[in-house]
């Protein structure tokens, strides 16, 4: 065995070999020029917005609006309405949910005015859930 050959293997340092891995590491052809691209995970998302993304992100934060009132609203209606708020609550969040998946998709990753629509729909129905609870414990009279 010739530990020579061996020896002479171990002790060599490519510093190239493990560039490619790094954090900040790209090839010139995929360089995208723009200043606001960001590299996550080995693509670059740029700061485009897309008018699509942007139009579902705008409408799931409408409907977040729209959603949370007619839930209160609908307390307020007749027992045998259609419209329970059981009904307006799931379709509000299936509604302002699935708005907001589309836009997220739509403009990669990026979609603020989707995220703040469904803040703001959780939000609300957490507060009509804690007055509904202060109002149950009220005294009646």
């Amino acid at each position: 065995m010739n530990l020579n050959k061996f020896k002479k293997t171990i002790g060599k340092t490519n510093p190239e070999k493990g560039l490619r891995d790094l954090a900040g590491a790209r090839k010139a052809e995929y360089h995208h020029n723009d200043q606001g691209a960001i590299r996550v995970k080995g693509k670059y998302i740029s700061h485009d917005y897309d008018r699509f993304g942007r139009v579902f992100g705008i409408t799931a934060y409408l409907l977040a609006w729209l959603y949370v009132p007619c839930t209160v609203l609908s307390f307020f209606l007749p027992p045998g309405s259609i419209w329970n708020p059981f009904s307006i609550f799931l379709t509000g969040m299936f509604a302002v949910h699935g708005f907001a998946l589309v836009a997220d998709g739509l403009r990669n990753s990026n979609a603020p005015w989707a995220m703040k629509g469904i803040k703001i729909y959780w939000m609300g129905v957490i507060l009509l859930i804690v007055l509904s609870m202060i109002i149950s414990m009220l005294p009646k009279g």
